[in-house]
Order: C-alpha cells, then structure tokens, then sequence
C-alpha cells in the first residue's frame, strides 16, 4: 500500500493530538528552524505543526492526501497542496529553508525519494526535520527477548499488526542522510513514558521510543 493509500483511509484525529503534545518533538522544530524561514510540511495532517511554525513567523506550505485532514488544515489558515508525497515535488529548486516529515518516512516505500526531493528545493544549509520510530528502543528490546512481535510492523499487506513499511536505528538514519546528501545536524530521542521518566531518552537516542533528526543540506 502506498503511503498516500493509507493516508486516505487514516483518521488522524486518533493520534494526532496525542503526537503533536509528546515532549521534545515541538522543542526540535523551534530550535532547528528560524523565525521567518519558508517551511514545508510533509504529510501535514489537521495542521498543528504548520500552525506552530506560523506562530513563529514563519510561511508554511503543507502537503496532504487526506481531503479531511487538509481541510482542517486549511481552517487553521495553512496553505494545503493536495499531492501524494511520494511523487516529484512541485517547487522550484532550493525555494525551502526546511522541510518538515513528522512520522512520514516509515509509512513509505522509498524514503530515499523523499530526502532526495527534499534535498532539492531546500536552500544550500537548508533543514529537514524528521521524527521516526526507532528500531532499536527499549521497547523494542524487551519485546524481542519476549519472542514478541515488533510494535506497528507488518509482515504481510494485510497484517493488521501494524502499517510501518519502513524502520530506522541511529545508523541506518545516518546512512540515509549521506546518501541522499545530508549530513546529521542533530539526533535526539522522545519517550512515551511520563514525565519525569521520559527526559533520558532525549539524551539517549539509541533507546527512545522516536529519533528525533535534524539533517542539513550539505
């Protein structure tokens, strides 16, 4: 299933909130990301990280297959394309100071695509930002040496365990950023434990629940 497939059948009401309030996650964008900057946001969603940049002044484009989920986006005042992101880009190159791609890159079958078309239309020193599940968590862990399956992975189309195509760890993210010609700015973790528990694994990537990843064009 393409990702824009399972984006048309998605509520993302269930979990966007949810996501958008984990802690860190909003704290990345904010650090990495300059008042004023021209922002893409990828796979979008009901707008809140797009509202947040606008907030810090910044003028944001979103892209989003789900006619719901951009029209609320819209009523949020984001500029929505209606446009599978697995497809070319339609921007001029290099018109983009950062790209946004919050839990994006797991649900697509070639994520060299999207840094690749990303690396085009941002600017030289240019951002992309992305937050992924992370292969090698804790969690992940545990459930291995239970005999476990791993959290939201599939093993066939039609397994309902999970919808993540894709799964990354430290070094695989890395390799991806070179290839595509990134370099890694910055790697940083978010936990789905409660606070105060959560705050280690900012620092300690390797075991979060999500990698949060700052690349820049090199």
């Amino acid at each position: 299933m393409r990702a824009d497939e399972f984006a048309l059948q998605y509520d993302t009401s269930q979990h966007e909130e949810h996501l958008f309030n984990l802690p860190h996650r909003k704290e990345f964008l904010l650090k990495h990301i300059q008042k004023g900057s021209r922002v893409l946001d990828l796979g979008c969603c009901s707008g809140y990280f797009s509202q947040m940049m606008m907030k810090s002044e910044c003028s944001v484009v979103g892209m989003e297959v789900n006619l719901n989920s951009a029209e609320l986006a819209r009523k949020r005042g984001v500029e929505v394309l209606i446009k599978s992101i697995e497809d070319p880009f339609p921007f001029e190159n290099e018109s983009f100071d950062a790209v946004i791609a919050y839990e994006i890159i797991e649900h697509i079958y070639d994520p060299e695509h999207i840094l690749r078309e990303s690396h085009k239309i941002l600017k030289p020193g240019g951002k992309i930002l992305i937050s992924t599940p992370n292969l090698n968590s804790l969690f992940h862990r545990i459930l291995m040496v239970l005999g476990m399956p791993l959290h939201f992975i599939r093993a066939y189309p039609g397994d309902n365990h999970g919808e993540h195509i894709r799964i990354f760890n430290k070094g695989l993210m890395k390799k991806l950023m070179n290839l595509t010609g990134f370099r890694m700015k910055e790697l940083r973790g978010v936990s789905y434990l409660p606070s105060p528990l959560h705050y280690p694994f900012h620092f300690l990537p390797t075991l979060a629940d999500l990698l949060l990843v700052c690349g820049e064009k090199k």
